[in-house]
């Protein structure tokens, strides 16, 4: 039996009536298709282990796939620590592992954008050498982040990062694009990925083991 907590991810959808036809008429009548769920897929980082993997999409909640028995759902959307229009980042604490998950509407690979993208947005920043709680993390962060599409290279900052009464130095992104996600290409652990049907969202989970440092951000296309 799969594990998941009672949570799920909150999508609106708008219903179709059914179309009439006339009443004298012998033609069957077939009710109009519901229209589809758009994807959401994702990412996840073990801040405890380093392991990676993907979110999956089952048609009625969002959540990170641990292995074949234990899944775990995202919340509401709208109430996670990094949210943008089409895509948001979370921590969750499971088993006494922290997970940091980004998740939405994945921009299909077709439609991503040419040229360089700056995206700016806020960010979640969490000591991950210290038991999870409120005390130990900001939501006040922010994020900047140029994407250069053609040459398939990412770099961005995490700043403003004051935990309690202690300040932490910017946090350098550098990443690789790889269709619709991007990976890191330098110490910093970085998984994301491009959401929105023109790559409006740029959200990832990040993790900087020199200062102990792991969180997520959300940003928008400027």
């Amino acid at each position: 039996m799969k594990k998941i907590l009672a949570f799920s991810v909150v999508i609106a959808m708008l219903s179709l009536t059914g179309c009439g036809g006339n009443g004298n008429s012998s033609e069957p009548i077939y009710p109009e298709p519901e229209p589809s769920k758009p994807t959401l897929t994702g990412g996840y980082l073990n801040v405890t282990t380093g392991k990676q993997g993907n979110l999956l999409d089952n048609k009625k909640e969002t959540v990170i796939v641990l292995s074949e028995n234990e899944q775990i759902s995202l919340g509401d959307a709208s109430k996670l620590p990094a949210y943008a229009t089409y895509g948001s980042a979370a921590a969750v604490l499971y088993n006494g592992d922290i997970l940091l998950a980004h998740q939405g509407q994945a921009t299909p690979e077709s439609s991503l954008p040419t040229g360089v993208v700056n995206y700016s947005g806020n960010a979640f920043v969490l000591k991950s050498n210290l038991p999870y709680s409120e005390s130990n993390m900001t939501v006040n962060a922010k994020v900047d982040i140029e994407a250069s599409f053609n040459s398939k290279t990412l770099n961005g900052s995490i700043s403003n990062i004051t935990i309690g009464s202690e300040t932490f130095r910017d946090i350098a992104l550098q990443g690789q694009i790889k269709g619709n996600r991007f990976i890191s290409t330098n110490s910093v652990v970085l998984d994301g990925g491009f959401y929105g049907p023109a790559a409006q969202n740029a959200v990832g989970v990040f993790k900087d083991g020199e200062q102990g440092l792991a969180g997520g951000f959300a940003a928008d296309k400027k």
